[in-house]
């Protein structure tokens, strides 16, 4: 009987040994998998930290990119500029006459240049359809599918008249006119509606300076009359 119950002590210890090994090997298990799990949460955290310090890298890059050929168009239009007023004040540094910009000497007097001169002047060298306002109408246009050729294209029909407002307001700039002035007359509206179907003019490659040749500008136009026609 004695024997009978140590034998079964001896075997209630031993089964409460190997019950703390499980218990023990159970502890280490879990305690690895919550460092591998661990382990894999940081790395994807240091990877979407990377990824995110990546894109703002690139965003400056894109930036600084965009300022800089923003300084460049500033510093020519500064440049052309002067050069404007420069040749300005050299025109009125007359020997006589007005201050006036234009205009012209007759029979020993000094006369404005007046409107009707002008377009008297295009209708004898062009032809008697043509007026000033033609080529101001043409200047409009061509600014205008600039613009528009500069914008991004909208899958929607709201996108695609922002980007219209948008170009308009800056050719409006240009003219020195009010948008609505500068839509109902100074902008083929061909322009606008190729645009709304999806189709613009190609730019060609500008200078560093971001201003236009003699040669693209005569390309420019070209692609305009394309566009409309």
């Amino acid at each position: 009987m004695k024997k009978s119950m140590s034998a079964d002590q001896a075997e209630i210890k031993d089964l409460r040994v190997k019950l703390r090994m499980a218990e023990h090997e159970r502890t280490q298990l879990s305690s690895k998998q919550g460092e591998l799990e661990t382990k894999k949460a940081l790395q994807a955290v240091e990877s979407r930290r990377e990824g995110d310090v990546r894109e703002r890298d690139r965003k400056i890059a894109e930036l600084e990119k965009t300022l800089a050929g923003e300084k460049k168009k500033r510093e020519g239009a500064d440049a052309r500029l002067k050069e404007v007023k420069a040749a300005i004040e050299a025109m009125r540094r007359r020997r006589s006459g007005p201050d006036d910009l234009l205009v012209f000497r007759e029979a020993g007097t000094w006369r404005d240049v007046r409107s009707e001169e002008v377009n008297a002047y295009l209708q004898e060298k062009a032809g008697e359809e043509f007026s000033a306002k033609d080529f101001r109408t043409w200047h409009g246009t061509v600014l205008a599918a600039v613009e528009l050729a500069r914008e991004k294209a909208s899958s929607s029909k709201g996108g695609g008249e922002r980007a219209i407002r948008v170009a308009i307001k800056r050719v409006a700039e240009r003219l020195g006119n009010t948008p609505a002035v500068c839509r109902s007359s100074y902008i083929d509206p061909r322009v606008l509606d190729r645009f709304r179907d999806g189709k613009t003019i190609e730019l060609p490659t500008l200078t560093a300076e971001g201003t236009v040749t003699p040669r693209q500008q005569g390309l420019i136009e070209r692609r305009v009359l394309e566009l409309i026609g």
